[in-house]
């Protein structure tokens, strides 16, 4: 799955060079004494690589911003 053109464009990259790419893991974490889960875009279980994908947008740098 995808959610942009961006990662769109990592994933053709992938197939077109026969690259093994799986929807990322969940990674749980603490953020303010609580308890979240963050979903990754992407694992190259060949390379065992996470890949985030991350795009010039608002939600990305509030995200930033706050520590997230």
């Amino acid at each position: 799955m995808y959610q942009s053109n961006l990662e769109k464009d990592f994933l053709d990259f992938c197939f077109n060079n026969n690259i093994n790419v799986i929807n990322g893991p969940e990674i749980p974490y603490i953020f303010n004494n609580k308890s979240k889960i963050y979903v990754s875009d992407f694992y190259l279980p060949d390379y065992k690589y996470i890949v985030e994908i991350k795009a010039s947008h608002k939600f990305y740098y509030n995200d930033i911003k706050s520590g997230k």
